[in-house]
């Protein structure tokens, strides 16, 4: 859920792709708010750049760990999750 969040994903997006309603979503995505001390998905963003999860120059990659470009890492992503349309950029 965090990484979909960090990616820019929408909440019907994330529920697409996990396999869950939109409601779910919308109430884990609030609970992580409260976890992580933050008020949206912007300050999300900056939680992970600033504690590390995310290397700037990177991009998205450095979210899962892998060296392959954005695009390519974007795309892995969402292969891996069951969707069969290409990331949007």
């Amino acid at each position: 859920m965090f990484r979909l969040l960090v990616r820019g994903h929408r909440n019907e997006d994330i529920a697409r792709l996990l396999v869950l309603g939109e409601s779910t979503v919308k109430s884990h995505v609030q609970h992580l708010y409260q976890k992580l001390g933050v008020r949206d998905r912007v300050q999300v963003v900056i939680y992970a750049y600033e504690n590390g999860l995310v290397q700037p120059g990177r991009g998205w990659d450095s979210l899962d760990g892998t060296t392959s470009s954005t695009e390519k890492g974007r795309w892995e992503f969402m292969s891996a999750a069951g969707d069969t349309r290409r990331a949007a950029s």
